[in-house]
C-alpha cells in the first residue's frame, strides 16, 4: 500500500510513503511477540502494533478469501458499497486488503496501513505548518478519514484560524472510454446551457449549480454523510461526487461551492499512473494460467527496499526534472525552483564541489 499527497494546481508531490520498514526484520517482530505473549493482547496495545505478524497475515488472508466484490453500476451505488465494505472489516480503519496470493516480505517488515496513513498526514501537516488553508481530497476510506482527522487535529480544532478541510471523492472508475466521453459531453452541454440561460460565465454556472447541489445533498451510508454531485466535465473522473468530512458550519454554501469545485484526485492519480508505467517493479501483476489464484510479475522486486528507493528517486525526478505541457516542472509551478534541473545536477550535486558544472535552480 502506498499513499501520496500532491498539489492539484502544480502537481508537486509533497510525499509518497509505503507501508514497509526495511530497518526491522520479521524474525525480530515474532521474537518480541513471543517474549511478551502479545498474541493474547489486543492489537492496538501491543509493542509491535504497527507491524504485520504471521498470525495477523493468516487471519487476514482467511477473511479476505470470503469477501465478495461487486461491480457498482453508479457512483451512488459505489459509495454505498464502499461504506458496507468498510463496516464489514474487522478493523474499519485498515484499508489494506490481504489475500492468499500475497505474502509478507522476506526482507524488512510490512506496516499496518492505518499507521502509515497517520504518519503520512502528520508529515504533510508538519511540512506545511505555515499554511493557513489546506484542502485534502482523498479516496472514500474510513482509515484515511481517521488519519486526516488525527494528522490535523490541532488545526481542525481551530477552524477560525485554519481552513483545513477534507473531502471524500468517488466516481465511476470502470467506465469505458466511450462512456466517459458521453458523460463528459452531456455534463458540458448542461453547464453551457445553464450559463447561456443565466447570461453568466461557464465557471460561474458551475459554482451556482454546485451551490444548489450542496443545499440538496444526498445522505448516504451508515453515518448519513452528505454527498454532492460535482458539475465539472471530466474524462478522468466521470459522475464525480464528493463529501465534506469536517463541516462545522463555519462556511457559507457559496464558500463551500468553490471548495467542492476544487476537490479532485486527478493529480495524485496521474502521479501513480506514471509510477506504474515508468517503474517496472510496480506494473500490474498477471494471473498464472497454470496455478489458479496465483499472481506473477516478471519484474517482481524481491527486495522491497528497492521499491522504497525507486519511488523516492522518481518523486524527486517528477518534481524537479519532468516538464509538463506548459514547459515547467512541478517545483517551478510551486516556486521551489527557478528552472528545470537535469538528472545529473541532482545526482552529482555537492555544495562544496569545485567540479560541479552549475548550481541547482533552487
Amino acid at each position: 500500500m502506498a499513499i501520496a499527497t500532491t498539489c492539484n494546481d502544480t502537481s508537486y508531490v509533497f510525499g509518497n510513503h509505503l507501508n514497509y520498514d526495511p530497518s526491522v526484520q520479521q524474525s525480530e517482530v515474532e521474537e518480541i511477540i513471543q517474549a511478551n505473549k502479545e498474541s493474547s493482547i489486543e492489537p492496538a496495545f501491543r509493542k509491535t502494533a504497527r507491524f504485520w505478524s504471521h498470525e495477523d497475515y493468516l487471519k487476514a488472508a482467511q477473511r479476505t478469501y470470503r469477501t465478495q466484490k461487486t461491480k457498482s453500476k453508479s457512483t451512488i451505488q459505489s459509495i454505498e458499497d464502499t461504506y458496507k465494505n468498510s463496516i464489514s472489516r474487522e478493523n474499519i480503519d485498515s484499508n489494506f486488503t490481504m489475500s492468499d496470493f500475497l505474502k509478507l516480505p522476506e526482507k524488512g517488515v510490512q506496516i499496518h496501513s492505518e499507521y502509515t496513513m497517520l504518519a503520512h498526514f502528520k508529515y504533510i501537516n508538519e511540512l506545511t505548518y505555515r499554511a493557513k488553508s489546506i484542502h485534502h481530497s482523498m479516496d472514500q476510506d474510513s482509515g484515511m478519514r481517521a488519519a486526516f482527522m488525527l494528522g490535523y487535529d490541532e488545526k481542525l480544532k481551530n477552524p477560525k484560524k485554519y481552513q483545513v478541510n477534507g473531502f471524500y471523492i468517488n466516481f465511476m472508475k470502470n467506465h469505458t472510454v466511450d462512456t466517459k466521453r458521453e458523460i463528459f459531453q452531456e455534463q458540458e452541454r448542461y453547464v453551457k446551457t445553464y450559463a447561456d440561460a443565466k447570461g453568466i460565465s461557464f465557471i460561474e454556472a458551475q459554482h451556482q449549480i454546485m451551490t444548489y447541489n450542496i443545499v440538496n445533498a444526498l445522505s448516504l451510508g451508515k453515518w448519513s454523510d452528505r454527498w454532492v454531485s460535482i458539475p465539472i466535465p471530466s474524462m478522468g473522473e466521470p459522475e464525480k461526487m464528493a463529501c465534506h468530512l469536517n463541516d462545522l458550519g463555519v462556511y457559507s454554501d457559496s464558500e463551500l461551492g468553490w471548495m467542492f469545485l476544487k476537490a479532485s484526485l486527478h493529480s495524485v492519480d496521474r502521479y501513480f499512473m506514471q509510477i506504474r508505467r515508468m517503474i517496472h517493479y510496480l506494473e500490474r501483476p498477471i494471473k498464472s494460467a497454470t496455478s489458479a489464484g496465483n499472481m506473477w510479475n516478471g519484474y517482481n522486486a524481491y527486495n522491497p527496499e528497492m521499491v522504497v528507493k525507486l519511488i523516492e528517486i522518481f518523486r524527486v525526478y517528477y518534481n524537479f526534472c519532468k516538464r509538463g505541457d506548459d514547459g515547467k516542472t512541478p517545483a517551478e509551478r510551486i516556486e521551489l525552483s527557478r528552472g528545470k534541473n537535469d538528472v545529473e545536477d541532482i545526482l552529482y550535486y555537492h555544495p562544496n564541489s569545485k567540479y560541479f558544472r552549475k548550481q541547482l535552480y533552487v
